[in-house]
């Protein structure tokens, strides 16, 4: 059995122990320069991410500038995108909210799939009672060709 003087040592990290961790040969870390509960590199973007506050003149500035760049075949959606300085997404969700602004009727999707069923049932009717008045004409004009009384 060990003394405790060698677990000290190891938990304290002088000298001669090192923690079953480590990899040979590597030195120990020093965080000291930091400080306690300070991170760097991907854990700290992790905490924190980067957010950028766009204006609404800016966004609808930069959406005309790529649809310009794109309408006018110089590059296409994700170099337009790239250049202005937003990810392909945050573009389709800017001009999604712009064109809800614009047409506020149509925010819900719900209301217009309702309504366009409503007109596709009203329009099936329609051609049904056509077709069924098409197809008694078309049968008593064969009854009446063929000689056969109703």
């Amino acid at each position: 059995m060990t003394d405790g003087s060698e677990l000290n040592q190891v938990l304290s990290g002088d000298g001669v122990g090192r923690a079953a961790s480590s990899f040979p040969g590597k030195p120990p870390r020093h965080n000291a320069a930091r400080g306690p509960g300070s991170r760097t590199g991907a854990r700290a973007a992790m905490d924190k991410p980067k957010l950028r506050k766009h204006s609404e003149e800016e966004k609808v500035a930069k959406i005309k500038v790529i649809e310009e760049q794109i309408a006018g075949g110089k590059s296409t959606l994700k170099d337009a995108v790239k250049r202005v300085g937003i990810s392909d997404e945050t573009y389709y969700k800017w001009k999604r909210a712009r064109a809800a602004a614009a047409n506020p009727a149509s925010v819900s999707g719900f209301s217009d799939a309702f309504g366009d069923l409503l007109k596709l049932e009203e329009e099936n009717q329609r051609l049904r009672h056509s077709l069924a008045e098409k197809l008694r004409h078309e049968n008593a004009e064969l009854r009446r060709k063929l000689g056969l009384s109703d």
